[in-house]
């Protein structure tokens, strides 16, 4: 996931500093961007389930604690 997105990300440099914008080709991006966020979130509920089967309640406590602390404020 995180070479596709880095490549994305150059593409919409390559995009954005052409000649003329190609509206279809930022759309393409924009759709495999997100395509990749719903994969990354799939993957990370996957493991929070997992880790959930076989972590205590306090452990699943620490880890919702440790989250919070890493998403920030807000």
């Amino acid at each position: 996931l995180p070479e596709r997105h880095r490549a994305n990300r150059d593409a919409l440099r390559e995009a954005l500093t052409a000649e003329s914008v190609d509206a279809a080709r930022l759309e393409a991006l924009r759709r495999d961007e997100l395509a990749l966020a719903e994969e990354a979130s799939r993957r990370i509920t996957q493991a929070v389930v997992d880790a959930s089967k076989v972590l205590t309640p306090e452990q699943r406590r620490k880890l919702a604690a440790m989250m919070d602390r890493m998403r920030g404020p807000g």
